[in-house]
């Protein structure tokens, strides 16, 4: 489930911007200030990732009933920023399956595991202000594995045999791998793969060594002269040797083991860099469920990494690196390719394995955190429930007028009971509430046997009434009612200043409803009232609603003076109240109002 969205370059916020998707996300401050932004993106994502029935993330369309309504992208993105780039952030938590034993690839790692992911989507808008394209994707997991590639879209056929190696194979499109930030896969997995090293050999019995070597992936014998218990930073006598391969490590400004250690994890960095850069090729075609690798395993890619290896270490400083060029003036970079030093360590071949079968996990997880935005992005992007501007209540519905969906919907859902009980019951329940009826009846209007429409009437008093002659805040409210009844329970409502047109008294019920009505739904409010947020911090002071279920978003005007961030983060103790300070003419505005009164009177 997709719990955070961060955005970047798009209406007013010009450097990135995040906002957690809590239960009651509140949208509040000043006008202009960049409130609908999200809303705006809300829309984008359920209307502009569908081409037909099928959700595309590599592309972004806005059709022309969209526009009506959010705009083109050249009204979306930043205006002042002159770049037609923006990003789409989402954070969700996966399930990561790791590749089974017995594949092609004979790797046996861990069997799954949850994690957080964040992935970030760079799209371009086009020559057609009505389209963008995906041409980069950033995915970051928890553990520290990050991925980031350029990609370009183009038609795949299913059913060509041929497949291009770096495709990210989506359905009937492909995504063609330009650039493979493989330094920061080399980075990032090094720790991942040291501590899952330690925990297999604690596992097996073999228990490490509690010392610096403990730190390292790849033992060799430079390593133990240097940190083993016997090696120079340890020895109380110092022999010729010892002495010698001091003096080279001071000449390389190496004179702690702090400063060893440090040195070797970018040699081993470097290991990994090339091992990847060597065997990118086995990581090969993305698929929404999973990764395969197209290349066999066995000795020949070891042979040819072994001989590029050699080659490097005899006739090159190791592209300036420290141990390399320790090994090199010591004479022990053969060493590296020599048999098991210990029972506590690998060998570079080894390593090498354990390299190719890590990085082809890390590579995978990285694609089904993709594969499982995607999969999130079309669950939840569909049941978004978006404001509606403009409510039609009519004497009549007739069955071939669509402008009034919702009231069909519950109209149809009244003839078969055993389906619509809990929902008069809730619908009932709030029409009480707010003091505007007992009940709904709905009248179909029949020709023969076909019914050509319906007409709504509240029942008030005993009596029936047409639900059109009721004033516009009031049939607001039913609306209201009737749409959080049939809201799906994961489903994000967006309501855009729901009080308008209503008593004062009337905001404070509203947060009540949303409150009842909360069960697995996801709530993005904007709002300018104060009655609303006041019964907020009512409720949680009752324990009706946990304090971290809400999230109040100031939105300071960009256009004005403001300290700190755009978007300020009020958040709620359990006694209902704000932790910081509110923005100015909110909570403040009828303090003042009734002070300056107060001095109006004392003046005359």
């Amino acid at each position: 489930m997709i719990n955070k969205i961060g955005f970047k370059n798009i209406k007013v916020f010009s450097q990135y911007t995040e906002v957690d998707l809590m239960p009651f996300t509140i949208l509040t401050g000043t006008n202009n200030s960049g409130k609908s932004a999200l809303q705006k993106i809300l829309t984008l994502l359920k209307h502009g990732y569908l081409t037909g029935s099928k959700l595309r993330i590599e592309r972004l369309n806005i059709t022309p009933d969209l526009a009506a309504e959010i705009g083109s992208f050249e009204n979306l993105i930043n205006r002042e920023s002159g770049n037609k780039k923006f990003e789409l952030t989402f954070f969700n938590r996966v399930e990561l399956r790791a590749n089974k034993k017995g594949t092609s690839n004979n790797i046996d790692c861990k069997s799954s595991y949850y994690a957080s992911t964040k992935t970030t989507l760079t799209y371009q808008v086009t020559n057609d202000a009505n389209r963008a394209d995906l041409i980069a994707c950033t995915q970051t997991l928890s553990n520290g594995a990050i991925l980031h590639f350029e990609i370009e879209p183009t038609t795949y056929d299913p059913g060509a045999v041929d497949v291009a190696v770096n495709d990210l194979i989506l359905d009937d499109y492909r995504w063609v791998i330009k650039n493979i930030d493989l330094q920061t896969i080399a980075s990032t997995i090094r720790p991942s793969m040291l501590a899952e090293k330690i925990q297999l050999l604690a596992k097996d019995g073999t228990k490490p060594n509690k010392s610096a070597i403990d730190d390292l992936l790849v033992n060799t014998q430079l390593a133990t002269n240097v940190l083993g218990s016997e090696g120079v930073f340890y020895s109380n006598t110092q022999s010729p040797q010892q002495i010698e391969l001091r003096t080279i490590l001071a000449n390389n400004n190496i004179f702690t083991e702090v400063d060893f250690i440090s040195a070797y994890k970018l040699f081993e960095e470097k290991l990994l860099l090339y091992t990847l850069n060597n065997n990118w090729f086995s990581i090969g075609v993305f698929e929404p469920e999973d990764v395969i690798s197209q290349a066999s395993s066995g000795s020949g890619r070891w042979n040819n990494f072994k001989g590029a290896w050699l080659e490097i270490l005899t006739n090159e400083p190791f592209i300036g690196d420290t141990i390399g060029k320790i090994l090199i003036e010591t004479g022990e970079a053969k060493t590296l390719f020599d048999p098991v030093i210990d029972e506590n360590t690998s060998s570079l071949q080894k390593f090498f394995n354990y390299t190719e079968s890590y990085s082809l996990n890390h590579i995978m997880h990285l694609g089904q955190g993709i594969s499982a935005l995607i999969k999130a992005l079309r669950q939840q992007m569909g049941r978004i429930n978006l404001s509606e501007d403009k409510i039609e209540v009519k004497r009549y519905y007739l069955t071939n007028d669509s402008s009034n969906s919702l009231f069909f919907k519950y109209a149809n859902t009244k003839l078969l009971p055993h389906k619509a009980q809990a929902k008069e019951l809730f619908i009932n329940q709030w029409l009480k509430a707010f003091d505007i009826a007992d009940a709904l009846k709905i009248e179909p209007i029949l020709f023969s046997d076909a019914i050509l429409g319906y007409a709504y009437y509240v029942k008030r008093n005993g009596k029936f009434e047409p639900m059109v002659d009721n004033g516009l805040g009031i049939n607001k409210i039913i609306h209201l009612i009737i749409r959080l009844a049939f809201a799906d329970n994961r489903s994000i409502i967006i309501l855009e200043e729901p009080e308008a047109n209503l008593h004062p008294a009337f905001h404070s019920l509203l947060a009540e409803m949303l409150v009842n009505s909360s069960v697995g739904k996801t709530f993005v409010v904007e709002t300018h009232s104060e009655y609303f947020i006041r019964k907020l911090q009512y409720l949680v002071a009752k324990q009706e609603v946990k304090p971290d279920d809400v999230n109040i978003l100031y939105f300071e005007n960009p256009h004005k003076n403001y300290e700190g961030e755009q978007i300020k983060r009020l958040e709620m103790r359990p006694d209902g109240i704000l932790k910081q300070d509110f923005g100015t003419g909110f909570f403040d505005e009828s303090v003042r109002l009734t002070v300056d009164l107060l001095k109006l009177q004392a003046s005359n």
